[in-house]
């Protein structure tokens, strides 16, 4: 391809628009505030429902536990009343379940 100065002289301004858009927008300056203004607000209220979760998971593993210990009551009432031998229990903890 032969280039010549006129040519040169027409594609300049076009690649450096291109470059100056490029750059505009790796630095983030095409984007307006109202549009990071709510980008903040949605990662705000997706931490708290996070958030909200972990401890709904942490009592329901508490609850877990409580339940199994109450089952296990009622089963070593039952068969301490019958005679028989009472069933191994295992028992876990709400740490043990949730992980965190």
């Amino acid at each position: 391809m032969n280039f010549t100065l006129h040519d040169l002289i027409l594609q300049a301004p076009l690649a450096a628009g291109a470059l100056w858009l490029v750059y505009m927008f790796t630095a983030g300056k095409l984007h307006t505030d109202g549009e990071f203004q709510r980008t903040i607000k949605e990662r705000d209220e997706y931490k708290r429902t996070l958030e909200t979760e972990r401890k709904i998971a942490t009592e329901l593993a508490q609850t877990g536990s409580v339940t199994n210990q109450l089952l296990g009551a009622v089963v070593s009432l039952s068969a301490e009343k019958a005679g028989i031998p009472l069933p191994r229990i295992v028992k876990a903890s709400p740490e043990d379940v949730t992980h965190e």
